[in-house]
């Protein structure tokens, strides 16, 4: 007769008798310590040199549309497009807008803050979950991390006023949940996985992938035969369930913005751009990360699977997503790399060797920030669709308020317009922020506007604008006037 426990699953066995002891003995402590707090500084730090930026279109959007002018309940009940996140945007609202609003810094900051906080509190969770599946050993987490935080991925999603950063902590804390329920803890873990569900599902709906990849990823805590326990079905549904119950309210409004047909302009341009994002994030250590399902059960080799399903999820959907949507499946692809990075630092790796392998991935993780510009060349990435390797809103030349300030001193009472590429939506944000007196006349959605009155000013991008197809366009002569940063100004003449 089988025994009950048959199904159940033990923990991972305890590495501790394979850790050098160089490591368990006291001389580490303080490269125990080192490897548990790096993670956090240098996410930190790297957070802090991009929290000053300006808004650029999404972000301005998100402020303009949904978080300043509604309330909670409101922004749950106007979900006219996927820019609005939702849980991500009521909790701006309800936890961030008041300190906005209070004047101690500038409301921008104030929000990116917010962003920042919840993906340090992501990495706090993951390095928490993986001092128990490592028996507290820190230098496989904390090595991974610190890589990660050190990308120029890390540093715009951490600070991004969208949805983006809360689902990296939701992601997080649901690979937290599943551990627990595979371990003997069930109810806090179904309480942990439930909540993060349906919270992930609420900030961004696509964030469904990133949760099947945390449930894939358990399978390695799961008995030989995962197909035959039912907490792997009940854990595959639970996401979904989640998604279902959020929006069903909303249902009719959800499932009006498939219809909007968004999307990213290239599938293989998309492709590229996710296989840069993980060389981007892990740099150096992705070389090891095949070590981490070596002499595993052929179980966790299905794990794997996860690097492809942003691929996967490109080449099916009806039209290629943002690349963006992705950033939330990092949690789980760090945890596969520092599976890799616990089984090579496991022979024999004295602190010094720890050390400069630590330093090398840093130093590698450096140069690949600054090459971000020619990978964005060598893919052929229209500016605007850059969001990883060199975001055009990331350049010290991207300054809409200036912009905006500019404008304001040109226009006088006249109307002022401002074409789609120029990223208007930032502009009158500052503009309205200023207290500036300025007509703004922006062409979003794209070619709204369809006629300009005689002594108007026209703001065209410098590079990406036609001026011949806007003369054409409202049979008018433009007349330039001045360049600023990365807009031209015009008089708007009638023929």
């Amino acid at each position: 007769m089988k025994s009950k426990n048959t199904h159940r699953s033990t923990p991972a066995p305890a590495a501790e008798n394979n850790i050098p002891d160089t490591i368990t003995s006291g001389r580490m402590t303080f490269f125990q310590r080192l490897g548990k707090y790096l993670p956090l500084l240098i996410a930190l730090l790297t957070g802090l040199i991009a929290i000053k930026r300006e808004l650029w279109f999404d972000e301005a959007l998100t402020l303009m549309n949904f978080v300043i002018p509604m309330s909670a309940g409101g922004i749950y009940n106007n979900y006219a497009i996927p820019n609005n996140h939702i849980v991500y945007n009521m909790m701006l609202k309800i936890f961030a807008m008041p300190l906005a609003e209070s004047g101690w810094c500038d409301p921008v900051t104030v929000f990116r803050m917010f962003s920042l906080a919840a993906m340090l509190a992501a990495l706090a969770v993951i390095m928490d979950l993986r001092g128990k599946i490592d028996s507290g050993r820190v230098f496989p987490g904390g090595l991974v991390l610190s890589v990660m935080a050190t990308s120029m991925i890390w540093m715009n999603y951490a600070t991004a006023i969208r949805g983006y950063a809360l689902s990296f902590f939701w992601t997080a804390l649901a690979l937290y949940g599943l551990y627990d329920i595979f371990h003997d803890r069930a109810r806090r873990g179904w309480t942990l996985f439930a909540i993060s569900s349906v919270l992930a599902a609420g900030s961004v709906p696509s964030n469904l992938l990133a949760l099947a990849a945390a449930v894939l990823y358990a399978i390695q805590w799961l008995p030989e035969r995962f197909w035959r326990d039912k907490r792997f079905y009940i854990a595959c549904a639970v996401p979904l369930l989640a998604l279902i119950v959020f929006y069903a309210p909303i249902a009719g409004a959800f499932l009006n913005t498939f219809s909007l047909g968004e999307g990213f302009p290239s599938r293989w341009g998309a492709i590229a751009m996710v296989l840069g994002m993980y060389a981007s994030c892990f740099g150096l250590l992705l070389i090891f990360a095949p070590w981490g399902i070596c002499k595993q059960p052929w179980r966790c080799y299905l794990t794997y699977l996860i690097w492809l399903m942003p691929i996967l999820a490109i080449l099916i959907l009806h039209r290629a997503p943002f690349p963006r949507i992705f950033v939330p499946l990092l949690p789980v692809l760090a945890m596969l790399v520092i599976d890799g990075i616990a089984k090579v630092t496991l022979k024999a790796w004295k602190a010094y060797h720890l050390a400069l392998f630590l330093l090398l991935a840093l130093c590698v993780q450096t140069m690949l920030i600054m090459s971000g510009y020619a990978v964005s060349a060598k893919v052929s990435l229209d500016p605007v669709e850059d969001d990883f390797f060199h975001p055009y809103y990331m350049q010290k030349n991207y300054r809409p308020s200036l912009v905006a300030h500019k404008i304001a001193g040109q226009a006088g009472d006249r109307v002022v317009f401002i074409s789609f590429n120029s990223d208007p939506l930032p502009m009158r944000f500052y503009s309205v922020m200023s207290g500036l007196k300025c007509s703004m006349s922006v062409d979003v959605p794209n070619n709204s506007v369809k006629s300009l009155p005689d002594g108007s000013l026209a703001v065209l991008h410098t590079r990406r604008d036609d001026v011949q197809a806007f003369e054409e366009r409202f049979n008018c002569r433009l007349q330039k006037v001045e360049e600023i940063k990365y807009v031209t100004l015009y008089r708007v003449k009638s023929r």
